[in-house]
C-alpha cells in the first residue's frame, strides 16, 4: 500500500487462520509438507531480500553490513573481474540501518 501512496483509513474486520490436524489423518506426510510450508512463509515474512553490485575489494565490508542468513552468494558481473553482484540473502528487518 505504501508503495502505491495509499494508507489505511479504518479496519473493516480482523481475523486469523487456524490449522487443525486430525490425530487420525489419512495422509500425515502431506500434512507435514503443508505445515512446513506454512512455517516457511511465516519465517520469510521477517526478512527482506537485498541485492547489489559492489567492487570486489569491498565484499568483506559489505558482508559485515548485510551478512545474509547463512552466507552471501557472490556472482561475477559479465567479463569484468573487479565487480560482482552480491545478493547477501535475506536479512532481518530489525537489522536494517544498524
Amino acid at each position: 500500500m505504501k508503495a502505491a501512496g495509499l494508507q489505511a483509513i479504518d479496519t473493516v474486520m480482523e481475523s486469523k487462520a487456524v490449522l487443525i490436524q486430525s490425530k487420525h489423518s489419512l495422509h500425515p506426510e502431506l500434512v507435514s509438507i503443508f505445515t512446513n510450508r506454512i512455517r516457511g512463509v511465516i519465517a520469510a515474512r521477517k526478512y527482506v531480500l537485498c541485492q547489489y553490485n559492489i567492487h570486489r575489494d569491498h565484499i568483506a565490508a559489505a558482508t559485515q553490513i548485510t551478512p545474509g542468513k547463512r552466507a552471501p552468494s557472490i556472482s561475477k558481473l559479465d567479463t569484468d573481474d573487479t565487480w560482482v553482484a552480491q545478493p547477501p540473502g535475506d536479512f532481518d528487518h530489525g537489522n536494517v540501518g544498524q
